[in-house]
This record gives C-alpha cells, structure tokens and sequence, in this order.
C-alpha cells in the first residue's frame, strides 16, 4: 500500500452490521472485529468509515502512525503495536 491517504473502499461482510462514527470510543468493539486482521486489512476496513492519512514519523525508526477522521468529523490518531491499535492521546498511549 502506498503512503499517504487511504481513500480505497473495499466491502466486507461486516460493514452492513457495524457503523463506525467514533473510533475511540468503539475501539473494543473495533478490536474484537478485527482481532484476526493483518495491518493492511484493519486499514483498508477503517477506510470504509472515513479517511485515514499517515502522521510523517519524528523517530529514528521510522514507526508509522495514522490520522482517522469519520465521516462525523471525529477524529482518532493510532499506530501499530504488536499487530493491535494504540491511540495517541494527549499526553499518553492506550489501547
């Protein structure tokens, strides 16, 4: 996948059950939802709720982080850690 914005829109079958508005507030129904995806795959299904962009990386490793806003106009920052969803919040990381 390149870098930059994530305007791909893919169906799955669990699009027509599940209405993404909020990520982080629906994040441990998001979790249970993807538990078995790839990166790519939880991206590309995040992308059927809005736009996901890449945060240009500030640390020597070059980690990836993401920007989502919802089609609501919330918006949740996140990276991959250990193949699960941590959002960067304010002044912390969680999950």
């Amino acid at each position: 996948m390149s870098p930059g914005s994530w305007r791909v829109r893919l169906w799955f079958p669990m699009r027509n059950v599940f209405r993404l508005v909020d990520l982080v507030s629906q994040r441990h129904a998001v979790r249970l939802l993807l538990a078995e995806c790839a990166q790519e795959q939880k991206l590309l299904w995040l992308a059927q709720y809005g736009e996901i962009s890449e945060i240009p990386s500030l640390d020597s490793e070059g980690a990836i982080a993401y920007r989502f806003e919802s089609r609501v106009g919330l918006v949740a920052s996140f990276f991959f850690g250990d193949d699960d969803i941590v959002f960067l919040g304010e002044h912390s990381t969680f999950r």
